[in-house]
């Protein structure tokens, strides 16, 4: 069994892919977690609370931007086909962006009543901006997995969250409207660092764009994944917006300090999958794809699963004894209710990030209808959980509702995962996945 571990974690191109990624990741986050406490105490929970719900509307808002052609970068069997599909993803962007600034700007004011930000003026342009950027980096970072160019992906995490600190702080001590600090820094680091990566795929590729682009061929392949944004945009959709229900609800219903109180809980609960999880779903779409021709994707799951598992129980669990320390002490006292709900939240999050990212195989698998099933089902059923609990007023029974509901949702999305992937459970159990 020592041997065949050894093997597994030397020999295994998918391990040795995610420790690439990791490397920039672990370095970016680590900086992160030094930071956090310097920016959380410059900023309030009301300015976590606004960027929260900024950062929600970009969210979900970008998941449409591109039509989900994004995911089918990794797809085609010729890299011409794939610049094709990246080009056509990107022209999607733009084009998809400057619809949404028009709506924007036409409807400024009742869009700044729904979501109760004031000077909704300003992020007006941002917003949009935002969008695109979004939309960029997830074309690029396809591209990248498609070539296995993980070093690259790499670098620009650690280049991103490294901007953002640098911004966050530099913001929050010279500029004068601190809630809006949070949203320009963020804005400006990710377009600076899409920038960076965006300029290094274009000299690698730009010979090649000009011998294989061809519109006819950019409608052939839209057509022939058109399931993605038919079957995938909408449960996309409501996958995030479910994700960021929390945000506008605690808004809405209590205060935006609520609402930064909980944001700043899910980051650090969330800091486990920024690190890890993250690259795995990127390193798992490729090889996933490999291994369904391969006959060898059951396996391939199994190692997934397993890995997620260890990555995801272990980090909850440290985050869950450390919070109150974390929080109280290295934040400030202000952020004691932020402790209370990492709590709460903890075990929901773990399965979560255990789960989301074996959910691609619905794509692989093109079986996109079984995933957009559940999401509606999840939106409804989290909607429910959340109206319930507003007959007892009170932000930490909402919490534990919306606990119980993802503790049940993500198990059925889990055996669904095996049943489309061909996973036993008897052998999930078994120590010969290790092989």
């Amino acid at each position: 069994m020592k041997q065949q571990i050894n093997k597994w974690f030397v020999k295994s191109s998918f391990v040795r892919n995610v420790l690439t990624l990791m490397t920039g990741t672990s370095l970016a986050y680590g900086m992160t977690a030094i930071a956090e406490p310097f920016i959380a105490r410059i900023y309030t929970p009301d300015a976590y609370g606004i960027f929260a719900v900024y950062f929600s509307i970009v969210s979900i808002l970008s998941i449409g931007v591109c039509w989900r052609y994004e995911l089918a970068i990794v797809l085609p069997e010729t890299e011409e086909d794939s610049i094709n599909v990246l080009i056509l993803s990107l022209g999607l962007a733009l084009i998809t962006s400057l619809i949404f600034a028009l709506i924007f700007f036409l409807f400024s004011q009742p869009l700044s009543e729904l979501f109760g930000i004031n000077n909704l003026y300003v992020l007006i342009i941002i917003i949009p901006i935002s969008i695109f950027i979004t939309g960029f980096y997830q074309c690029i970072s396809y591209w990248l997995t498609k070539t296995k160019d993980f070093k690259n992906l790499s670098f620009f995490k650690f280049l991103k969250v490294f901007l953002i600190i640098f911004l966050q702080i530099l913001f929050g001590f010279f500029y004068k409207d601190n809630n809006l600090g949070l949203i320009i820094a963020y804005t400006l680091s990710l377009g600076l660092a899409n920038l960076f990566l965006g300029v290094r795929v274009y000299n690698k590729i730009k010979f090649k764009m000009v011998r294989c682009l061809s519109y006819q061929r950019m409608f052939t392949l839209m057509n022939r994944y058109r399931k993605y944004p038919i079957y995938s945009i909408l449960p996309s959709f409501l996958n995030t917006s479910t994700l960021r229900m929390p945000v506008f609800f605690l808004s809405t219903f209590f205060t935006a300090s609520v609402a930064g109180q909980y944001s700043l809980s899910m980051r650090l609960l969330l800091l486990p999958s920024a690190l890890v999880i993250a690259e795995i779903s990127k390193v798992n779409h490729q090889k996933f794809v490999e291994d369904k021709y391969n006959k060898r994707l059951s396996n391939s799951m199994i190692k997934a699963f397993w890995l997620l598992f260890c990555i995801s129980i272990s980090g909850g669990i440290l985050i869950f004894i450390f919070a109150s320390f974390i929080f109280t002490s290295l934040f400030g006292s202000q952020w004691e209710t932020a402790a209370i709900y990492t709590k709460v939240l903890a075990p929901s999050l773990i399965l979560r990030m255990i789960v989301s990212p074996l959910s691609i195989v619905f794509g692989i698998m093109d079986r996109q209808e079984v995933a957009a099933g559940w999401q509606i089902a999840s939106n409804i059923t989290t909607i429910a959980f959340l109206g319930l609990s507003l007959q007892f007023n009170d932000p930490l029974i909402s919490l534990y509702l919306l606990c119980l509901n993802d503790l049940i949702m993500y198990t059925i999305y889990l055996l669904l995962i095996f049943r489309i992937s061909h996973v036993k459970l008897s052998k999930l159990f078994s120590l010969n996945f290790l092989s």
